[in-house]
C-alpha cells in the first residue's frame, strides 16, 4: 500500500477545494448572515455581514443589513454610519433611503426631539413620498411627525392612507389607535385594535393595547375578556397566560393569577423553560416565595437545567440578603454546570461583597483565572473593578471597567461606574462621555440621567439641570433618588425653601432616611438655622442612637464648630465599636484642630494600630510627631506610610518635606518630591516642596526659578515667598530676600510662619 506524505495530502485537498468553488465569497456570507438575521442571530448575522464588506467594500446591500442587524441589537451609531454608506453606494435604492429615515427618525425619538433631526428625517420622508406617494415608511413617518406635532387630524388621515397600501401593518395600527383615541376617537381606536386582533392574532401588542386602554376607562370586564381572547387565539403561546396572570396580579387578584399559573404550567408540558418563565414572573412582581417554589419544581421538571434553577435559587436568596444559603446554592450550580458564568460571576460577587479581604483576594484570582478562559467576556473585567474598587485602588479599577466597555458595547455597569468615578474627581467631560453612552443604549436609563444633571448642576448650569431634573421628576415620580437629587439641585441654587419642602416631605414617608436626614441639616444651616440642624439630628439619635446616625450628628457638629458634641459623639462610637479605627482617627483630627497635640497623636495612634496598613492613618500620625517635635516617630512613620501606598503624591511630598526641613536626607527629599510631582504635575503645592528641597540641597538657582513663578501665579501664599527669600538669601540677594520676606508678612501666615520669617529677617538684618 502506497503511504502519501502529509504535505501531499494538504495540497491535494487544497487544491480540490479550491477546483470545487467552495471558497466564501462576499454572496456566501451575505446568503448567512441573511439567514441569520431571519432566525433573529443579529451578532452573528453582523459578523457575516462584514466580512461580506471586507471581501467587497462596495456591496451596498450588505451595509444595508448591516446597519438593520445593528439596529435590531440597539446600536444607533453604528446602524445609522452602515446605512448612510449603503446610500452613498446605492443613492437610487428606495429601501435604503427607508431604512435610514426609519432609524434616523428613532434617533429623534430619542435624543429629546432635536430640531436638527426633525429637519434631516422630515427632509428625508419628503423625498421618499416624491419618488414614491404611496410608500408605506415614507407615509408611517409622515403621520408620526404630525402626530408628534400635535396635528392629529392630518396625522389620522395620513396613517389611514398609509393603510390602504399595506393593510393592518402592525408598525402603523397602534399608533394611529394613539391617535385616534387622543383626538377623541376612542370607539374607532378600539375597533381598530379588535379588527387588528382578528386579521393578526398572533400579533401581541394589541391585546396589551386593548387591555389597558379599557382599564384606563373603568371597562375591567373587557379587559379581562380580551386577555382570555388571546389566549384561545394563540393556545400554544405561554407568554398570552403570563399577559392574563399580569393583568390579575395589577387588579389585586393574587389567587387568580396563582390559579392560571399553575395550571398552565401544568398543561403546557411541550413549553421549554416553562417554570423558568413562571418564577421569573414572580420575581417581577416580588413574589419571591413563589419564584423559589417555580424554580425548585423546575429542577424536577428539567434536571438537565439544574445548574440554571439552582443559580435563580441564589439570586432569590441574594435578594433577601441569605448571602451563606446563596452560596451554598451556587456551589451547587458550578458544580453540577463548570461552564455557568452566570452563578459563577455570582459567586465572585457574593465574595467581593463580602468585606473580607481574603474573600475579596481569592475573587480576584478565580476572576482573573476566568477572564483568560473568556477573554471576550466584559463581565469578569467588570467584576475585578469592583473588587479593586473595595481594595481602594481606583486607578486600577477604572482601567479594568473601560476593559469591560469595550467589550461589551450594551455594557452599562461599567459605564455607570466610571461615570461616578468621574463624578468623584469633578471630571464633567468624563461624566459626560459615559453617561452620553449609556443613554445611547437605554435613552431613559435613571441613573445615567441623574448623573447627566448632577453634571451640569456642579458646573452651575442650572437651567439644563433643572429641565432634567423636572423631566425625571414627572417620568420617575416614586424614585427616591429623583427626589434626592431635586432637593440638592434646590440646595445649589439656594432655593432653600424649596429644598426643605422636598426634604420635609420625603422625610414623612421615609422617616430616619440618612441621605434626606442630612440634605435637610445642610439646608437648615443654609437658612442660618444651624441650631435646628443639630436639635433634629439629636432627636434622631435619641430614637435611633446607631452608629449611622451618631456619626452624621457628629460630623454635623464638627463642621458647626460645636467641638465639645463632636467629641462626645465620636468617643461614644470609638467606646461601642473599639475594633473600628475610624472613630479614633475623627477624634484625632478634631483634637489636632484645636491644637491638642497630645491628645492628637493618642487617637492617631490607636487608628493606626487598629489599620495597620491604612497609608492615610499613618501619614497623619507622622504628620502629628511632626508637628509635636517628635522627629524620629515621625521619620519612622512617614516611611511606613510610604511602604502601604508608595505612589500617592500626598505621603510622597510630606516626607519629602520632613525629609527636606530637618536636613536628614535632602537628596532623598529631591526624589521623592520629584516623584510627587510625576502624579501630579503643576500642582503648586507639590511644587513648593520640590522647590525647597532644592534649598536645602544649595540648588539655589533650581529653587528660585519655580519659587518665582510661584509667587507670580499665587501672590498671596505666604510661604511660597517665605522660600523664595530663603533660597535668594542663600545667593546673597539680601534686598531681593528681605523684600519677598517683608512681603510675607502682609499675606497673613499662620503663626509658626510668620514666627519663621521674622526670625530670618532679623538674620538678614
Amino acid at each position: 500500500m502506497r503511504v502519501l506524505s502529509t504535505c501531499g495530502v494538504a495540497a491535494s485537498i487544497c487544491a480540490l477545494f479550491f477546483q470545487s468553488g467552495c471558497s466564501y465569497s462576499e454572496q456566501n456570507y451575505f446568503e448567512k448572515g441573511n439567514a441569520l438575521y431571519a432566525a433573529a442571530k443579529y451578532d452573528e448575522a453582523s459578523i457575516n455581514y462584514r466580512n461580506a464588506i471586507k471581501k467587497n467594500s462596495q456591496f451596498a446591500e450588505a451595509y444595508q443589513k448591516l446597519g438593520l442587524c445593528e439596529f435590531a441589537q440597539g446600536r444607533v451609531d453604528n446602524a445609522i454610519a452602515a446605512l448612510s454608506q449603503a446610500r452613498r453606494l446605492a443613492s437610487a435604492n428606495q429601501s435604503v433611503l427607508e431604512d435610514l429615515a426609519d432609524v434616523m427618525f428613532n434617533r429623534y425619538l430619542t435624543s429629546g426631539h432635536s430640531q436638527a433631526l426633525y429637519d434631516l428625517v422630515t427632509g428625508m420622508v419628503k423625498e421618499i413620498l416624491a419618488k414614491n406617494s404611496s410608500s408605506n415608511v415614507g407615509l408611517r413617518l409622515q403621520a408620526s411627525l404630525l402626530y408628534g406635532d400635535g396635528k392629529l387630524k392630518e396625522s389620522i388621515a395620513t396613517y389611514a392612507k398609509a393603510n390602504e397600501f399595506k393593510p393592518f401593518d402592525p408598525a402603523i395600527v397602534l399608533p394611529w389607535a394613539d391617535a385616534l383615541q387622543i383626538n377623541g376617537q376612542s370607539a374607532d381606536a378600539e375597533k381598530l385594535a379588535l379588527d387588528m386582533a382578528a386579521h393578526n392574532p398572533g400579533f401581541s401588542p394589541v391585546y396589551d393595547w386593548l387591555s389597558k386602554s379599557y382599564v384606563s376607562s373603568g371597562r375591567i370586564v373587557e379587559a379581562e375578556k380580551v386577555l382570555k381572547s388571546r389566549i384561545e387565539r394563540n393556545p400554544k403561546d405561554f407568554e398570552s397566560i403570563l399577559g392574563l396572570a399580569a393583568f390579575y396580579w395589577n387588579q389585586h387578584k393574587p389567587k387568580e393569577a396563582q390559579d392560571l399559573l399553575g395550571a398552565a404550567t401544568t398543561r403546557y408540558t411541550e413549553v421549554p423553560n416553562r417554570y423558568s418563565t413562571t418564577g421569573n414572573f414572580y420575581l417581577s412582581v416580588r413574589d419571591l416565595a413563589n419564584a423559589e417554589r417555580s424554580f425548585q419544581a423546575g429542577i424536577t421538571a428539567e434536571p438537565s437545567a439544574k445548574s440554571d434553577y439552582l443559580t435563580k435559587i441564589a439570586s432569590i436568596y441574594i435578594l433577601q440578603r441569605r448571602n451563606a444559603e446563596a452560596m451554598s446554592r451556587l456551589d451547587e450550580a458550578v458544580k453540577e454546570k463548570p461552564d455557568n458564568w452566570r452563578a459563577q460571576g455570582l459567586r465572585i460577587s457574593l465574595m467581593i461583597d463580602s468585606g473580607k479581604t481574603e474573600q475579596v483576594d481569592q475573587a480576584i484570582a478565580i476572576t482573573k483565572a476566568f477572564a483568560l478562559k473568556r477573554p471576550s467576556d466584559g463581565r469578569f473585567p467588570a467584576l475585578l473593578a469592583r473588587a479593586y474598587t473595595w481594595k481602594g485602588e481606583a486607578q486600577l479599577a477604572a482601567s479594568y471597567y473601560q476593559t469591560a466597555a469595550h467589550l461589551d458595547k450594551q455594557f452599562l455597569e461599567p459605564r455607570i461606574a466610571l461615570a461616578e468615578m468621574s463624578k468623584g474627581k469633578r471630571d464633567f467631560t468624563g461624566i459626560f462621555r459615559y453617561t452620553e453612552e449609556v443613554l445611547e443604549i437605554a435613552p431613559q436609563d435613571m441613573q445615567a440621567r441623574l448623573l447627566h444633571a448632577w453634571g451640569w448642576m456642579a458646573q452651575g448650569l442650572y437651567a439644563d439641570a433643572d429641565n432634567e431634573m423636572q423631566s425625571l421628576l414627572k417620568e420617575f415620580p416614586d424614585s427616591d433618588d429623583v427626589k434626592l437629587q431635586a432637593g440638592l439641585l434646590y440646595l445649589t441654587e439656594k432655593k432653600t425653601r424649596a429644598c426643605i419642602a422636598v426634604f420635609e416631605k420625603m422625610l414623612q414617608s421615609r422617616p430616619g432616611d440618612q441621605r434626606i436626614l442630612a440634605g435637610l441639616a445642610t439646608a437648615y444651616v443654609q437658612q442660618g438655622s444651624p441650631d435646628s440642624a443639630i436639635q433634629m439630628m439629636v432627636r434622631e439619635v435619641q430614637k435611633d442612637p446607631s452608629a449611622s446616625k451618631r456619626q452624621l450628628l457628629a460630623n454635623l457638629a464638627e463642621k458647626l464648630g460645636k467641638f465639645d458634641l463632636a467629641l462626645q459623639q465620636f468617643q461614644l462610637l470609638a467606646e461601642t465599636y473599639p475594633d473600628i479605627s475610624e472613630y479614633q482617627f475623627e477624634e484625632g483630627k478634631i483634637y489636632d484642630f484645636l491644637g491638642d497635640k497630645k491628645n492628637a497623636i493618642r487617637n492617631f495612634e490607636a487608628a493606626q494600630h487598629l489599620a495597620p496598613k491604612d497609608a492615610t492613618k499613618e501619614g497623619r500620625l507622622a504628620l502629628a510627631y511632626d508637628e509635636a517635635g517628635l522627629l524620629d516617630q515621625a521619620d519612622a512613620s512617614y516611611a511606613r506610610s510610604l511602604q502601604s501606598n508608595p505612589s500617592d503624591p500626598v505621603l510622597l511630598n510630606n516626607r519629602a518635606y520632613f525629609l527636606a526641613k530637618t536636613g536628614r536626607n535632602p537628596e532623598e527629599a529631591l526624589r521623592l518630591a520629584q516623584s510627587a510631582l510625576s502624579k501630579l504635575p503643576a500642582n503648586p503645592s507639590l511644587l513648593d516642596t520640590l522647590a525647597f528641597a532644592y534649598i536645602k540641597s544649595n540648588k539655589n538657582a533650581n529653587a528660585t526659578a519655580i519659587l518665582n513663578r510661584l509667587v507670580q501665579d499665587f501672590p498671596n501664599e505666604p510661604m511660597f515667598r517665605y522660600h523664595l527669600g530663603m533660597a535668594l538669601a542663600q545667593t546673597g540677594d539680601r534686598a531681593g530676600a528681605k523684600r519677598e520676606l517683608e512681603a510675607g508678612l502682609t499675606k497673613h501666615p499662620t503663626k509658626e510662619a510668620q514666627t519663621q520669617i521674622q526670625e530670618l529677617l532679623s538674620k538678614l538684618s
